[in-house]
Parts: C-alpha cells; structure tokens; sequence
C-alpha cells in the first residue's frame, strides 16, 4: 500500500465496497469488510470437467456466491483497486504442487470492453499468478470485435467463440496457464485452447477465478 493511502485511510473512514459496511482493522482486503473478504476460499479446487482442448482447470470458487458478487462489482463498478487485490489473492492460492508451465496468458476482452473499463479482469489476474509462480506473462491471444460471449444464450456461445478469438503470435511455448475471471460453458476457453495448441502449445492448463458450473 502506497503511503498516500494509509493518509486517506486515516483521515476517511474506509468502508467495504460490497456491502457499505465499516471495514475494520483487521479485513483481509484493504477495500472489503471482514464478512466480504473471509468469504473468498483460500485454494483452488480442480474441476470435474476440463474445457475441450485443455488438460485440466482448477477453480477458486462457484460464481454463485462471493467470487461472482466480485467479479460483477470489478468489471460493473469499475474497481481496479479491488481488482488488484483479488488478483493477488487468487494468485496466493497457487502451490507447489500446481503443474509447471512455461508462460501465462489470458482469454481477452474485445477492444472496445478493454477501453471502456480501462482494464482486462483476465489480464490483472494473469499478471498476478505470473509473479506468483515466477513465470512470463505474455499475450498471445486477441478478440475480435463483436457482442459479448457471456450474453449470449448457450447454445449460441461455442458458435461465436469459434470465429471470436486468434493467437498473434505464430510459436508458443509448450505448456501454458490459461486465466480466465468466469468459465461459464467453456466456449471461450475452448476456443483460446485450440488457437494456442494450433500454434505450438502441448498443454493447457486453465485457471478460472470462479466456475458458474459449480
């Protein structure tokens, strides 16, 4: 924390994004409440079926709950602060015994849904787990304009996914983390799977924030 907030913090009460309660002394989130922030687990969970073309996906909580109130209040409230710090507790909750990977990476939004919010979730939380495992992060991937994935009925999501993304790179390295914020059908992931074994990849791994399946 730089020092011209611990300054605010002193001189404005700081109060808990999520539910607008005091945040106390001791939350584990400098912008949540206790109650807000020890609901968020500690440790990923794999999950019983991986998106097609990936090896195995792991998960830190159902969307139906905290995970998912959090994700809607960063993309929709547009809190890149609190952003950062769920990103580096997502990150925290990668051990030793996770799979080695040569790069991180992360499914992208459209460039018009990059420039409104002024940030990637993905991307924030790729960075995260990158310094986590002390591995390079880098973008491989792009999105092509169009309507957003996630509103789109189920049944329509693998059909504009598969004309969505690209890689932009033309080799990458053999193993790879694929972060995404929310796995909902997969499509998306799916999608940036195939793209990268396309060019190179062996395995793929993927890392979700919250799972919607669950």
């Amino acid at each position: 924390m730089h020092w011209h907030e611990h300054v605010i913090d002193m001189l404005l009460p700081t109060r808990c994004l999520n539910c607008g309660q005091a945040r106390g002394e001791k939350a584990p989130f400098r912008r949540l409440c206790s109650t807000c922030g020890t609901a968020l687990p500690t440790t990923l969970w794999p999950l019983a079926t991986a998106p097609p073309f990936t090896r195995c996906a792991w998960a830190l909580a159902p969307y139906q709950g905290r995970a998912g109130e959090l994700i809607r209040l960063i993309k929709y409230g547009r809190h890149p602060g609190l952003l950062e710090e769920i990103a580096s507790h997502f990150a925290q909750s990668f051990n030793a015994s996770f799979p080695k990977v040569d790069v991180v990476t992360w499914v992208p939004s459209t460039p018009k849904t990059t420039r409104r919010r002024g940030f990637t979730v993905s991307e924030q939380l790729a960075q995260a787990i990158g310094r986590k495992l002390d591995r390079p992060v880098r973008a491989l991937l792009r999105s092509q304009p169009g309507p957003q994935i996630a509103g789109l009925p189920p049944e329509q999501r693998h059909s504009a996914a598969r004309d969505r993304f690209e890689t932009i790179t033309d080799i990458v390295p053999r193993t790879v983390l694929l972060v995404d914020d929310v796995m909902t059908s997969g499509a998306s992931l799916s999608r940036c799977a195939l793209c990268l074994l396309h060019v190179g990849a062996a395995h793929v791994y993927v890392a979700t924030l919250a799972n919607a399946d669950a």
